[in-house]
């Protein structure tokens, strides 16, 4: 952070409401989804108390997440989408699943989704400014925790809430396709694909 001249605040959980793993985000639990109060909230003072002590350019807030943190990342990219300028999703969820959509069984995983459309309209519902977040969705094909479907079920619901009529799908979206490369070992077959709601 110092070498790459930026604040890295990485918070954690000090206490647990509902049944949940140590160390997990609420991002589930409807007292955790929701601008004002919650998980969400406490992020989002944690990022003022930051600002109130260091000069921050307000257009270059990030959220970001790995599993749960990911979830809680998506949460906040629709609770507080005007406070941050981008938000990224690494094994995340989509905003309003429940704790039925982790997978528990091992390989290849199972679990079930909300419909897009439900978690378009929980995220309409929630939103109350009209900043199209960008936002960064990883996922790997082979998580048999998170499985796929989150992945693409996050772009879609993105898509539909912020694409104009000819950018809401992935087919009409689509911008771009290439190769990546990961910067530690071999190549696993990676991807990157932009898509523009505009």
């Amino acid at each position: 952070a110092d070498r790459h001249r930026f604040i890295l605040v990485a918070p954690f959980i000090t206490s647990y409401d509902g049944l949940r793993n140590t160390n997990c985000w609420g991002f589930w639990l409807d007292q955790h989804r929701h601008q004002g109060r919650g998980e969400p909230e406490d992020l989002h003072q944690i990022g003022r108390q930051v600002e109130a002590r260091f000069g921050i350019d307000p257009r270059r807030r990030y959220v970001t997440g790995l599993s749960s943190g990911a979830a809680m990342a998506v949460v906040l990219s629709v609770t507080h989408n005007e406070y941050f300028a981008a938000a990224a999703s690494a094994s995340g969820l989509p905003y309003g699943e429940d704790a039925a959509s982790v997978s528990f069984s091992g390989c290849p995983g199972s679990a079930t989704f909300r419909p897009v459309s439900q978690v378009v309209s929980a995220m309409r519902s929630e939103r109350n400014d009209p900043y199209a977040i960008p936002l960064m969705v990883l996922q790997n094909n082979r998580d048999c925790t998170v499985i796929q479907p989150a992945g693409r079920n996050i772009r879609d619901a993105q898509l539909l809430l912020d694409g104009d009529a000819a950018h809401n799908t992935p087919a009409t979206a689509q911008a771009a396709q290439r190769p990546c490369a990961p910067v530690f070992g071999a190549r696993f077959g990676c991807q990157q694909v932009f898509y523009t709601a505009d």
